[in-house]
Order: structure tokens, then sequence, then C-alpha cells
């Protein structure tokens, strides 16, 4: 008689083993879930989003690159091409969709070592993963394409919130 009852005991406790463990299983499945909505969502808000590394090939200026990073409400952004130097975006703010006119200039750092002071504009509009428009360099006017690296954007990004990245 005894047997039964600590068999019956035995399978109770069991049970109730069983059910915590489908209950961690449960709540574990649900996070995961969680986390790949979350990065889902994130992604595709980082890809739609007119921030990104931009750049193209271009005949006259060579290698193109415009980098725009948002960092809060403000966006920091360089521009570069052919072997001139980096230059850095002095417009904190773009809407996407909407004419734009991003003012690059060279940083005072290096103008106060010599360099002679420089600044070139970037009228145009960005839509659809494309920066179209023109790059005017003093009295020179460049029609420029560029396409979003979206790899290098979202690296960009998420480098550009890592605390010891400057």
């Amino acid at each position: 008689m005894n047997r039964p009852l600590r068999s019956s005991s035995a399978n109770s406790s069991r049970s109730v083993q069983s059910s915590e463990r489908m209950q961690m299983l449960l709540l574990n499945m649900g996070l995961v879930l969680f986390v790949i909505c979350m990065s889902w969502w994130g992604l595709s808000w980082m890809l739609s989003d007119v921030t990104g590394e931009y750049s193209a090939n271009d005949a006259r200026l060579g290698i193109v690159r415009m980098s725009l990073v948002r960092r809060a409400a403000n966006i920091k952004g360089e521009l570069s091409y052919g072997s001139g130097a980096l230059l850095e975006m002095t417009t904190p703010k773009l809407e996407p969709d909407t004419q734009i006119d991003l003012t690059f200039e060279l940083p005072q750092r290096w103008v106060d070592q010599g360099q002679e002071y420089r600044a070139v504009h970037f009228h145009g509009t960005i839509k659809d993963g494309t920066a179209s428009g023109v790059i005017r360099d003093g009295a020179q006017v460049f029609p420029v394409k560029l396409e979003k690296n979206s790899i290098a954007s979202v690296y960009r990004q998420i480098q550009s919130h890592l605390p010891f990245s400057g």
C-alpha cells in the first residue's frame, strides 16, 4: 500500500517540475521572439532613415563619399571626394523627401593649422536610398547620384552610438 502513495507523490512532483519547465520554455520562446521582432523593427527603421553611407564613382570627382549619422535630434555628416580633405557638415538637420541644402566645411582645427578654408554645398534630395543633386564647390557644379550602402550604413549608425567611438 505504501508503494502506490510514493508513486503518486513522485508523479505529482514530476508533474509540477514538468509544468515549471514548460512555463520556462514558453517564457524563453517569448523572449526570443520579442528580441527578433525588435531587431527586425530597428533594422528596418535604420535602413529607411535618410542617414547612412552614400557613395558613387564619378569621372570628374573620383570616389565621392557622403556620410550622414543621426546623433539624437541632430545629424552629423562628412563629405569627401577626389583627393580633397574630409569636410564636415555644418547643417544640423535635414528632412527626407524634400529639397535639401547641406553645407560641408573644412574643420576649423585644420584651418587653424594653415589649411585654406573651403566650403562645399550639396543641393538635392535623398529618397529611396539615393542622394541625387549637385555638389557646388566654389564656382564649379558637379551633378552626382550617390547610392546608399545599407551594410555600411547600419555599421556606421551602430558605431556612432558606442560609448568609446568619440
